[in-house]
């Protein structure tokens, strides 16, 4: 019954086949930062899937699952086996954090036989081929965030593959509910052209979509993106957390949400960065913790004479005393300077109060150089801090009068030059050739060098989009989309900081401007919300210790460090001479800007104007893709309506089958009205046996059933179908209805 191609020509399901596994394949071949030899893994991929072809074309499905079964328990004994196998796959894995493989040809080989048994077994035997039509849809817009290039062969050949096998199947196996006649069989024919010629629409306008560009690809998802976040965590409560050390390798959104209110005894003129943590480590995007606990301890045991500080020896401590001591010695570093400079500065320090909303918040940010008030302060607590410009510590008489002062500064330093100065080895290779094309000595010229790279070749956006998987963030926000915001600035400073021999720390916490603060009531109040939530690098100076230094686009043109003049900055910024020869100049339509003021939160405004077509194109696109869907279906479920009734009624057989229904009956059985009453008795109402004798009379009789008949077997059709429906999952539901289109 039906039209039928004939069952000789089977041998292009392999063609097909080879086309897909040739197509998977090209597209790898393009990941950066994985080496290996394509050649084996392709002809051992087309060979077993000839041998599966091959295997499933005798009598029976045991020796094909025999086949697959052999090789998963060989393939599993190879992989447990073999540690060179297990290596490579571990190479792969860490790929995906940005990091160089190396040669993983045997691995890829053995992932790329498990991709032929995969496609073998979803197009061949469990005959599903709209997972991987829905899957190739995609990838063309999923290869930016692998950092895939759009490799033409592999994408063609893709295409070929998928619409190929989707029309390959409509015409060899159109199912029991295609017509006998050849006339209906055209309609078919043309239909499945005309479906064809949509899909091929699709995928050439999702790839010319992709190709033309990844940034303004996603303008519109991101802005709803954005408008969700910022509803959801009003209403939640929730706010922007930088606190857990990783570098975002998506967008990032602020919802306003506020977090304290801090007042100042006087108008405050330069930004206050409300320190809350500092990093150690990094790798692959993530900052692990400091290590100010192991350089305390070393501190401890130093040879420093902290008896002339804490009025007894230290050998004479317990170790409880000890214990104390080494909470009192952080103490004493994080406040040195500010007591040194409230000493010997001549200068009045900033009374800060700062209240937090949250009553029971643990974490106490406080701004750099100061020292926490000593009374209770009702919900919350206060702090004296300097700004750097009113640090100006005479350090010569600080010598004379305080020599363990300075020594103990400088034994920090010592231990932060060891700790704060480690890069993972074998990675960040930009880098490192950036750093090499331009060696610098001083603190003076690598700041300089840092800041001018960072606010050069590099934009800040909320919205950069999403980072590969498979690339270090930091090193792919500068050396590839010179797209991002503080973190990724912040990230990439420290990085080439430590590589010059610079300790430096990621610090996170809240920068809160001069223009933020409004008088009130004789203080200066401002209100922080989660929008000014911020990253920075902080340093380890001589003298002073650690200090914050702004990288991020908006801030002061020449950083501010202490006891270093501008001028000096200044004229090395002005008689450089470094090579960016690496580095790729900022995108044309998104040049550099720099605010007034810094502002964490503010997107750099283009200075020209121009017509952007990419989000009216993709919105077309969305809108296309939705109403042919919809409208396709409907279009084919009316179609269905008019089919012969005997259609209709080999259809239904079909659905029931799907369904796991009397899976062992073809609908010519005398008793099949007695069992389909028994697995469906709704349908008893419409009269099964009168139902199957319209369907006999359409199949045998010359002339055709009434329009009245042909109606009454439609009833009976979609009440079956709707049955049988309710009683499957989810899943089997949704290939039911929008796969199989059954109802």
């Amino acid at each position: 019954m039906g039209w039928k191609v004939k069952k000789e020509a089977a041998w292009l399901d392999l063609l097909l086949l080879f086309i897909g596994q040739y197509a998977l394949t090209k597209i790898l071949e393009e990941v950066r930062v994985l080496t290996w030899d394509i050649t084996p893994s392709l002809w051992l991929g087309m060979g077993f899937l000839a041998l599966l072809w091959g295997l499933y074309r005798l009598p029976g499905r045991w020796p094909t699952l025999a086949a697959m079964g052999i090789f998963l328990m060989g393939s599993l004994w190879y992989l447990l086996g073999s540690e060179n196998l297990q290596g490579q796959l571990t190479r792969i894995l860490g790929s995906f954090g940005g990091n160089v493989t190396g040669n993983v040809t045997n691995a890829m080989t053995f992932l790329m036989a498990w991709v032929a048994m995969v496609l073998f077994l979803v197009e061949i035997v469990l005959n599903l081929h709209w997972p991987l039509l829905l899957a190739g849809a995609a990838l063309p817009l999923a290869c930016p965030f692998l950092a895939i290039p759009l490799n033409l062969p592999g994408m063609f050949a893709l295409v070929v593959f998928l619409l190929g096998f989707w029309l390959w199947k409509r015409l060899k196996n159109p199912g029991k509910s295609a017509p006998a006649d050849k006339k209906t069989a055209g309609s078919f024919r043309r239909l499945g052209a005309g479906l064809l010629a949509g899909v091929c629409c699709l995928f050439t306008l999702s790839w010319l979509v992709a190709e033309a560009t990844q940034q303004t690809l996603y303008t519109i998802p991101y802005q709803v993106e954005s408008a969700v976040v910022k509803a959801v965590r009003q209403q939640m409560g929730g706010s922007l957390d930088m606190e857990d050390g990783s570098v975002s390798r998506g967008n990032v959104y602020a919802a306003g949400v506020r977090l304290m209110d801090v007042y100042a005894n006087q108008q405050p003129t330069s930004t206050i960065y409300l320190h809350q943590s500092s990093r150690g480590d990094y790798e692959n995007g993530q900052w692990e913790e400091n290590w100010d606990e192991e350089i305390y301890e070393r501190l401890e045991q130093s040879g420093v004479e902290w008896e002339s500080w804490i009025g007894v020896e230290w050998d004479r401590l317990s170790d409880e005393e000890r214990e104390s001591w080494s909470g009192t010695l952080r103490t004493l570093m994080d406040s040195l300077i500010y007591e040194l400079n409230a000493r010997y500065g001549g200068s009045e320090p900033i009374g800060l109060g700062i209240y937090p909303v949250e009553s029971d918040q643990t974490s106490k940010p406080m701004p750099y150089f100061s020292q926490t008030v000593e009374r209770q302060i009702e919900g919350g607590y206060g702090a004296y801090y300097y700004p750097i410009s009113l640090l100006a510590i005479p350090w010569n008489r600080v010598s004379d009068e305080e020599p363990l002062s300075r020594e103990l500064l400088e034994l920090y330093r010592r231990e932060a030059l060891d700790y704060y100065t480690r890069l993972p080895s074998g990675q960040l290779t930009k880098f490192r050739q950036l750093v090499e094309a331009n060696p610098l000595e001083s603190l003076e010229e690598v700041t300089m060098f840092i800041h001018h790279t960072l606010t050069t070749y590099a934009t800040y956006t909320q919205a950069p989009g999403m980072f590969p998987l498979n690339a270090d963030p930091a090193e792919y926000f500068l050396f590839e989309s010179g797209r991002g915001y503080c973190q990724h600035f912040a990230s990439a400073a420290v990085i080439l900081y430590r590589m010059y021999g610079i300790p430096a720390r990621y610090a996170t916490g809240y920068s809160v401007k001069p223009s933020d603060f409004t008088l009130e009531n004789g203080e200066y109040h401002a209100e922080v919300t989660d929008e000014s939530a911020h990253a920075w690098v902080e340093i380890c100076m001589p003298d002073y210790g650690w200090v914050p230094v702004e990288m991020t686009p908006g801030g002061p043109k020449i950083p501010e460090l202490p006891g270093i003049p501008a001028s000096t900055l200044q004229e090395v910024l002005d008689n450089q001479n470094w090579d960016f020869t690496i580095l790729q100049p900022p995108e044309p339509e998104l040049p550099q800007t720099r605010p007034q003021e810094y502002n964490p939160t503010t997107r750099p405004q283009t200075q020209e104007k121009s017509i952007n077509l990419m989000p009216l194109l993709w919105t077309g696109l969305i809108v296309v893709i939705v109403l042919g869907t919809y409208r396709g279906r409907k279009w084919l479920l009316a179609r269905q309506r008019r089919l012969p009734p005997k259609v209709l009624y080999a259809r239904m057989v079909e659905g029931l089958h799907f369904a796991g229904l009397l899976t062992g009956l073809d609908g010519q059985e005398a008793d099949f009205a007695a069992q389909l009453s028994a697995v469906l008795p709704e349908l008893e109402s419409l009269g099964i046996p009168t139902v199957l004798l319209l369907v006999d009379r359409d199949a045998y009789d010359r002339d055709p059933l009434p329009e009245e008949s042909r109606q009454r077997v439609w009833q009976f059709y979609e009440t079956a179908m709707t049955l049988t429906a309710q009683r499957l999952p989810w899943w089997k539901k949704l290939i039911f209805r929008y796969g199989k289109l059954y109802i």
